[in-house]
């Protein structure tokens, strides 16, 4: 079998050699949205025929395909096909506010039709092998409501740190975010942003407070891309998002609606997380999901994907061992 070698680590001063959607064998593409809005996806042919099959990544917030050719370039080697989005409101796609910053939606049902358009078009007649989905943070959110809406297009679904409870730390903190979030809608400043928020800037490029990764390289290459096209950038979260998100993962946590989720799933939670709330997770996993299977990697930060390469390695191998097993 071909195999691609794997994206090379890059420092943030090379930018006019950074990989890229096309360098990479794969090809972008814009997509009209229900309400005309253009949605940007990436796609690659698995590298030799018959391919494995195929796995569509679903980033979480703020990210963008170009973030993710390194775990491209890893399934490719594995022979499998891949697509990427760019979320509504990030990455390429057509931003939501004039703010162009603001990581803002009303109701993340948006992003599920854009979802479900993109795979109508894009998937119609797959016949090379099992899809699987691959979602991060917010991407498995979205994910996860995908899967109850479609049960038996997806053989497996691989969840990374799933954002099922906003913000990280439960009890007050989450009960205050909710009452923020609510009423600040209810007045009309669902566009503003969530407490303590702002543009892209300066506090998103320090290094040693970071809470995604622990590996400086990845960090500083995903700045890269950002320098080299500015408008791949997105800052914090407005008081909409905030409440959509909220809204999403409690419907995700209504035992009837998790148990309905039939597809068989691998949850991976971060030991070292300080975005979302690993209990909500354990929780999911508790009241539904079917046959689904847990795991931490301890160690890790928020992006197991974009950590060091021994984290990278452990993930890898709980990939390789979930998507070969038999589906029952």
């Amino acid at each position: 079998m071909t195999t691609t070698a794997p994206l090379a680590r890059l420092d943030a001063t090379t930018s006019d050699t950074m990989p890229t959607i096309e360098s990479t064998g794969g090809r972008a593409q814009f997509f009209q949205s229900f309400d005309g809005a253009y949605i940007r996806s990436a796609h690659w042919p698995a590298p030799e025929a018959p391919g494995r099959g195929g796995v569509l990544i679903l980033p979480g917030r703020t990210e963008f395909i170009e973030k993710y050719l390194e775990t491209v370039a890893e399934l490719q080697r594995r022979n499998l096909a891949a697509w990427v989005l760019d979320w509504r409101g990030q990455g390429a796609s057509e931003r939501i506010l004039p703010a162009a910053y603001k990581g803002h939606i009303d109701v993340f049902s948006d992003y599920l039709t854009d979802l479900n358009i993109f795979a109508t078009e894009a998937l119609r007649g797959w016949n090379q092998g099992p899809l699987h989905i691959l979602a991060h943070s917010m991407g498995s959110n979205i994910g996860l409501h995908f899967l109850h809406d479609h049960p038996g297009m997806i053989a497996k679904a691989i969840h990374i740190a799933p954002m099922i409870c906003v913000p990280a730390r439960g009890g007050i903190v989450t009960l205050m975010s909710r009452i923020i979030a609510e009423s600040g809608c209810a007045v009309g400043l669902g566009a503003r942003y969530v407490p303590g928020g702002h543009g892209y800037g300066l506090r998103e490029r320090r290094f040693a407070a970071n809470p995604l990764t622990k590996d400086e390289e990845r960090f500083w290459r995903t700045h890269a891309y950002i320098d080299n096209d500015p408008t791949l950038a997105t800052g914090p979260p407005t008081l909409a998002w905030l409440r959509a998100g909220m809204r999403s993962g409690a419907a995700l946590l209504k035992p009837a609606y998790a148990q309905a989720i039939s597809t068989p799933s691998l949850l991976i939670c971060a030991g070292d997380e300080r975005v979302v709330n690993n209990r909500a997770i354990y929780k999911l996993h508790r009241i539904g999901l079917p046959g689904a299977r847990i795991e931490i990697i301890p160690g890790s930060r928020h992006e197991i994907l974009g950590e060091q390469d021994h984290i990278r390695a452990i993930f890898w191998s709980l990939f390789d061992d979930f998507t070969s097993a038999a589906v029952s």
